[in-house]
């Protein structure tokens, strides 16, 4: 007897068993989770000269497709062949990229190193003066106000005791070890130098043949999606060159300008340190939203064992020049580069900061304003298929669906009658019972 296969009992089968073996994999994975991030670790081990080549190159690609039409048309001019122009102006746009970057970073750390070094040494070699200036501005406090010395004596207790035993124990009990854990590190910063000087090899080969990649990697996509899904595929991706290329070099701008107005403000304000304290500004600025303060609070340690009130200062300063670059310097640079409400912006660091450190606080917000951009189009797309309206602004009184009908007839999200007007107080009143 032969047994007729039902094909939509077949595909269910099928689904639950994948779905089944692929529930068994996630359990493995997260149950042997050390193991899990040690491998992943091991294997960007392995690609980082790759992965740093590929950064290396989209951040050199503005320069090269800046400068290689201007070759282009002075090859032309010395009756060269196309052939030739061609891979001449790339050769030397290559080229061109490749030393203005270097320039740039040889640049910085010629210009700021020295200083840095000076700044550093100086902390290091002040430390025992600054320690006595920190006693003598407490003891003052304290015979000001009497009543807090027992709180004093024993805070000062502690914290000598404490850093008595770290010394006895951490320190000299760990010798032998400290001396590995420096060895390894110093090695592994060996490690990444070479890392880096392959990727720099690297993105000069994903220069000259970016076209070449790029086409395989489209043929690839047509051979296994469907047209309507590579098409989307390629629109996402534009979508996505352009607001991380908008956002990294918007950052960057943005974060020059803020580390030399911190500088400026700290040269009037004669703040220690100013160059270091500038520096570590700037840099950190990166970082939307928690930038300007994860900055802000080493500098103002540093400020503080030198003189407490111009710490003080200091904190103000920067407060102001956060609301500077809050509210009109960054938005005239990056303008709506990301579209997230402020909101989303801080889920996005606070959970890709947590998942892949600094690199998260970087990248999370355009990454996260991709996902954000995706599920609204998806909710839309829904939302039109069954008729909805998709402005958010009907759904404040909505309780049932029932009062998305309009004149007995579901309102069409394609419609040209205007949305439904809404007072402000209407609008609080909805944000009251929404929050009830």
């Amino acid at each position: 007897m032969k047994i007729k296969r039902d094909p939509k009992y077949f595909l269910w089968g099928a689904t639950i068993l994948i779905i089944f073996v692929i529930g068994i994999l996630l359990w493995a994975v997260f149950n042997n989770m050390p193991g899990f991030a040690g491998v992943c670790r091991k294997l960007f081990g392995i690609i980082s000269p790759i992965v740093y080549g590929l950064v290396f190159a989209y951040v050199l690609n503005p320069i090269m497709v800046f400068v290689e039409p201007y070759l282009q048309k002075w090859l032309r001019k010395c009756k060269m062949k196309e052939n030739g122009v061609r891979k001449l102006s790339r050769a030397l746009s290559v080229t061109v990229s490749m030393i203005i970057g270097i320039g740039v970073i040889y640049g910085f750390f010629a210009l700021m190193l020295p200083s840095l070094i000076d700044s550093i040494t100086g902390i290091i070699s002040n430390m025992p003066v600054y320690y006595e200036n920190t006693t003598r501005w407490l003891q003052e406090l304290v015979d000001k106000n009497p009543e807090y010395r027992p709180l004093f004596d024993t805070f000062y207790e502690k914290i000598f005791d404490g850093l008595e035993t770290w010394v006895e124990t951490a320190l000299l009990g760990n010798l032998e070890s400290l001396i590995v854990n420096v060895t390894t590190q110093v090695f592994a910063v060996l490690k990444v130098v070479l890392n880096l000087l392959i990727g720099l090899v690297a993105a000069v080969y994903m220069l000259v043949s970016k076209e070449k990649f790029m086409a395989q990697t489209k043929k690839i996509i047509v051979a296994v999606m469907k047209r309507s899904r590579a098409d989307r595929l390629f629109e996402v991706c534009s979508h996505s060159n352009r607001m991380f290329s908008g956002f990294i070099s918007g950052k960057i701008i943005d974060s020059l300008i803020i580390g030399v107005l911190c500088y400026i403000g700290c040269s009037i304000l004669r703040m220690p340190y100013t160059l270091l304290v500038s520096t570590i500004v700037g840099i950190t600025n990166v970082i939307p939203f928690f930038g300007p303060f994860i900055g802000a609070i080493p500098s103002a340690l540093l400020i503080l064992i030198v003189d407490p009130m111009k710490a003080l200062y200091f904190i103000i300063f920067i407060f102001a020049l956060q609301q500077l670059d809050g509210n009109v310097i960054g938005p005239r640079i990056l303008g709506d580069a990301v579209g997230l409400p402020s909101f989303w912006i801080l889920v996005s660091i606070t959970v890709f900061g947590g998942i892949f450190g600094f690199v998260g606080m970087l990248l999370g917000v355009p990454v996260f304003a991709i996902i954000y951009m995706l599920v609204r189009e998806f909710v839309e797309g829904k939302l039109k298929a069954k008729g909805a309206p998709v402005a958010t602004s009907y759904y404040y009184h909505m309780s049932r669906t029932n009062d998305l009908e309009i004149n007995g007839e579901e309102k069409n999200a394609d419609a040209k009658p205007a949305e439904p007007e809404i007072t402000e107080e209407e609008l609080k009143q909805a944000e009251k019972d929404f929050w009830k």
